[in-house]
């Protein structure tokens, strides 16, 4: 122990008389430190971090797929859910719900919570209790029974203080007077961030969904039950409903851990595929730092051959080397910290101002498990910086470097620190050309031509109650108020309502025309999908390129009809005529199209979605004939759109005092974060690579650098025969261009296949893209020539008479 203490005590001190070198060395393992907290922080968050519920482990969702239309998840109809719960075996509890805002409209204004309406068996799955007052039980769900809701803790505290009297209490959720029966405790959130829960009456028809409406499902394994067991179970019940439901043919139960249903295996892949980047940052920092100490500990030989001839053992150099790396670590592992703090708030800061929220277990705090992560890494960088140069040391000739005059580290330390700069070189190849293609991604997103000419608008989402709402005229005659109201304000040159907007996002659709012939595999083309205002392409500025705009003459009893864009027309009537065909539309992705609409007129190309099937043409058909009561509200206003938003939130109260509105956004706030994640993955890649090729170039000057002074003799030697600067500025550079040369092919090799891992998230390129490549290559050539210069230029100033007399 006391042998420790000591090298601990000569490393300090050795690190005070060189300042300059400890300040180098652990701000490098800093950034690479402090990149791989954060990355493990994130990864920690999204798949690491356990349920916050009893036995967590247990809990799985359970959905249906469709492998042969190519649906990986789908709802679940009542029936289905009401034969697995009469014949499963394998849970202790199965619960079906389904998400969906609900108002609170018991105070002075409408506040909008994110609730859910779950059969009582999901507190049961969860096993949670509340925290005052009860959770819900099976009488609260049976036909009649007066309605009641159970509260979240947040929602108990900010809206009505923490009243412990809440119990008892009437609130109007949704338009229907409920009774509060409870309070669950803080933090508690089920099935994602949902704060209000309401019971799910499946006999019903109206208000909480019925027979029509597509469910999720969640269930508690029995004890003793296997995933694998579980799955077995359902395959069978499958093929029992496949049998006596025809629609159910080709339709598989999918059954896996309950937060993959919510974090999907693309997003998995691209999260651990930016945790491997940022390893590469690491390892490039490693790298980096061995050269220091390779560069330090050849300068020291002497010192270090004193050592040995004084008795030291080969171990005890080597962990005299070693122990200044780790300190070196440790002093990097406390600059991690706060970059990775810093980064992880910025992330936050980033997220709220997309307005996006993840599950709520998905939290992105260093905890001691990040700590402790973070301290092993630093042992590991230590050892990974300090391995090579202690190895090195441990092999010194005593007797050579003790005589007078020896001097050089030798041809082994310079091929060790030039294989550590090729190395480098080849894993920022890597991050360069991932970084390329997320920034080339988000560029395609931001090129594509959506079809509109006007994004100044305000939009907010608004949702009508059932109870209050009970058919598509009284839904469409509340919008169709809210937007006259709206369109008499001065402030407003126009206003409308519309499932979706260009770039925002859309509904699919089923469809077909006259004579198609149902597809072999039973799925029917599909086509984004939007029920819009006779105004929407006035105030977006789409174009019509042929036919009319929907009008007076498409009201809810007239001929159903249609407008279809320009690739929908290409597609589905190549070579024809498209104004008085005739399309069915089956809204969803496995319905069988039977709604036949005539086609009044086609549009430009529009693209409703922002990222999924973004190669789909559109179909728009009018509201009138197709109302529904989850709209966003465009209003193009003639000032500042977002000041304008209290103003619209007041007119839809205005029309019915229990509505609130929310979401509200700019159009282009909108578009922006609609490819939020594609963002924040090509920034991320962006930082890492940045920060690779800082230090690569660092790295490739420090090798070079070094190499100019213990070649100074030679350099002498060879200016003194005769050689002109060229000659010598060719010696050096011919070094760095070779490392340039082997690093560069065998980082493109592997950034090629590494770049597949982001396959999913890619969108206009492919892993194998010339164009990035080129520009990458391009790119570690500059950098590399320009790290290279300063070194040669200064082999270039060599005196001869200095040189030789120096030696």
């Amino acid at each position: 122990m006391s042998a420790i203490w000591h090298e601990m005590r000569q490393a300090l001190s050795h690190l005070r008389r060189s300042p300059g070198f400890a300040f180098v060395a652990t701000g490098i393992l800093g950034l690479g430190l402090g990149a791989t907290l954060y990355m493990f922080t994130v990864v920690k968050g999204y798949m690491l971090t356990p349920l916050p519920y009893p036995d967590a482990g247990r809990i799985m969702h359970v959905a249906r797929a469709n492998p042969r239309h190519g649906i990986d998840m789908m709802g679940v109809p009542t029936r289905d859910y009401r034969e697995w719960q009469r014949v499963q075996q394998s849970f202790a509890a199965l619960a079906t719900y389904y998400t969906n805002s609900v108002i609170l409209a018991d105070g002075d204004f409408p506040e909008r919570v994110q609730g859910a309406f779950v059969t009582p068996s999901a507190f049961d799955v969860v096993q949670t209790e509340a925290l005052i007052g009860r959770t819900l039980k099976p009488s609260d769900a049976a036909p009649g029974a007066p309605w009641v809701v159970v509260l979240g803790f947040d929602v108990w505290q900010n809206r009505y203080n923490g009243d412990p009297a809440i119990l008892g209490q009437t609130a109007r959720v949704t338009g229907v007077p409920m009774t509060v029966v409870g309070v669950m405790p803080a933090g508690f959130r089920f099935p994602s961030n949902q704060q209000a829960w309401v019971p799910l009456k499946l006999e019903l028809s109206n208000f909480a969904g019925g027979e029509g409406r597509l469910l999720a499902v969640s269930g508690r394994l029995k004890d003793g039950v296997t995933l694998e067991q579980a799955r077995d179970e359902f395959a069978n019940i499958a093929a029992g409903l496949a049998v006596q439901y025809p629609d159910n043919r080709n339709v598989t139960i999918l059954i896996q851990p309950f937060q993959h249903a919510y974090i999907g295996a693309d997003w998995r892949t691209t999260v651990l595929t930016m945790f491997g980047a940022v390893l590469f940052v690491l390892l490039i920092a490693c790298s980096n730092v061995a050269n220091l100490i390779l560069a330090r500990t050849a300068a020291r030989q002497k010192d270090i051959a004193l050592r040995a001839a004084l008795g030291a053992s080969r171990w005890r150099i080597v962990a005299h080397v070693l122990t200044e790396s780790l300190v070196l670590a440790a002093g990097g592992a406390l600059i991690a910290y706060f970059l990775a703090d810093l980064g992880l708030e910025l992330t936050q800061r980033m997220y709220a101002a997309a307005d996006i929220e993840e599950p709520f277990w998905v939290v992105f705090d260093i905890d001691w498990q990040a700590l402790l992560v973070a301290a092993l890494a630093a042992v590991a960088a230590g050892v990974i910086a300090g391995l090579p140069p202690a190895l090195r040391a441990a092999r010194t000739d005593v007797n050579e470097y003790l005589k007078e005059g020896a001097k050089g580290s030798g041809p082994s330390a310079s091929r060790l620190a030039r294989t550590l700069v090729t190395g480098e070189i080849a894993l920022s190849c890597v991050l360069l050309v991932c970084a390329g293609l997320m920034i080339r991604t988000v560029a395609n997103f931001d090129a594509r031509p959506l079809g509109v000419k006007n994004t100044n608008l305000l939009m907010g989402r608004v949702q009508l109650p059932l109870a209050h709402y009970p058919d598509e005229a009284a839904w469409y005659r509340f919008y169709e108020e809210v937007i006259r109201r709206l369109q008499a304000h001065p402030d407003v040159i126009d206003a409308t309502a519309a499932y979706s907007y260009p770039g925002m996002n859309s509904w699919v659709a089923a469809y077909r025309k006259r004579g198609m012939e149902a597809p072999a595999t039973g799925q029917f083309p599909l086509t984004q999908y939007a029920a819009v205002m006779d105004n929407y392409a006035e105030i977006l500025g789409v174009e019509l390129l042929r036919g009319r705009w929907f009008d007076a003459r498409d009201a809810a009893n007239s001929e159903p009809v249609a407008i279809v864009d320009a690739r929908f027309a290409a597609k589905v009537f190549p070579g024809e005529d498209p104004i008085g065909r005739q399309v069915a539309l089956a809204p969803g992705r496995a319905g069988h199209p039977s709604e036949w609409r005539t086609v009044v007129g086609v549009t430009e190309a529009i693209f409703l979605d922002w990222i999924d099937d973004v190669e789909r043409p559109a179909v728009l058909v009018p509201l009138e004939q197709k109302p529904y009561m989850l709209l966003t509200v465009a209003v193009h206003t003639r000032g500042e759109p977002l000041a304008f938003a209290e103003t619209l939130r007041e007119t839809v109260r205005s029309v019915d005092r229990d509505i609130a509105v929310f979401w509200m956004r700019t159009y282009d706030n909108w578009i922006w974060t609609g490819n939020f994640d594609s963002r924040a993955v090509s920034i991320l890649f962006g930082v890492f690579a940045v920060i690779a090729v800082v230090l690569a170039a660092a790295g490739i000057y420090g090798v070079l650098a070094f190499s100019v002074s213990q070649r100074t003799r030679e350099i002498g030697v060879r200016r003194a025969l005769g050689a002109v600067d060229r000659r010598i500025l060719n010696m050096v550079l011919r070094q760095g261009l070779l490392q340039l040369g082997i690093g560069l092919g065998v980082g493109l090799l592997c950034a090629v296949g590494f770049a597949r891992l982001l396959s999913s998230a890619l969108y206009g390129v492919t892993a194998f893209d010339p164009v990035t490549l080129v520009v990458v290559a391009l790119v570690l050539c500059a950098v590399a020539m320009v790290a290279s210069l300063v070194p040669a230029l200064r082999a270039m100033r060599v005196n001869p008479m200095e040189a030789l007399r120096h030696e």
